[in-house]
């Protein structure tokens, strides 16, 4: 007498389960769409970059600037850099500053891959790296490094080197230090936190 007069409803069928789901899935990536086409769009049009060292940075080199170095060229000569610059192909790329590399130019967002060398023979430089970036620039003296990061103001640095990371404190850019491999064998100072800069985590792997 008390209880419902009208039997339950029947369950769902398979089929409209199914479109539910389908429907609701394809929502739900319309959406993320949406959110993606914003993101670039808004990064493009703020011309929104960032920077990354090359050497010890975005690319494990220590074993290639060694085997050069055993070649006897004269240091930072026409021939030391051809030499160096076309082992390119062989250096390792570090995950951490590559994926945010990646990431970054997925959103509209432009890396710049900063090289601490003359351009000599740097075709296979190029050619190896570019997936990771939107130009490589060589710039063999410490203020080239500035003036870029003077003028073009990326949003952050990620450096390995204490000479690349003075140069974005002194240019006002916010620098992240990439860590090196215990063993590694790359010339100039390096003591990562002397600045107060952010350590990039898992950078040394």
């Amino acid at each position: 007498m008390f209880g419902s007069q009208y039997p339950p409803p029947p369950p769902p069928s398979p089929i409209s389960v199914f479109f539910s789901k389908l429907f609701f899935r394809i929502r739900v990536l319309v959406l993320l769409g949406i959110i993606w086409c914003c993101l670039y769009a808004a990064n493009i049009l703020s011309g929104n970059r960032i920077a990354v060292e090359y050497d010890g940075g975005i690319a494990e080199t220590s074993s290639s600037i060694q085997t050069v170095e055993t070649e006897k060229y004269t240091i930072f000569s026409k021939e030391y850099w051809q030499r160096l610059n076309s082992m390119a192909g062989k250096d390792k790329t570090k995950p951490m500053p590559a994926i945010i590399c990646l990431v970054a130019k997925s959103i509209g967002i432009r890396p710049y891959i900063l090289a601490s060398r003359e351009d000599e023979g740097a075709d296979a430089l190029r050619k190896n790296w570019k997936k990771y970036s939107h130009a490589i620039l060589f710039v063999p003296e410490p203020n080239d490094i500035y003036d870029f990061l003077e003028k073009e103001k990326p949003l952050i640095f990620m450096a390995s080197s204490d000479e690349a990371i003075v140069q974005a404190v002194k240019a006002a850019v916010k620098p992240v230090r990439i860590k090196r491999k215990s063993r590694n064998h790359l010339p100039g100072e390096y003591n990562p936190g002397k600045y107060d800069e952010a350590i990039l985590p898992f950078s040394g792997i």
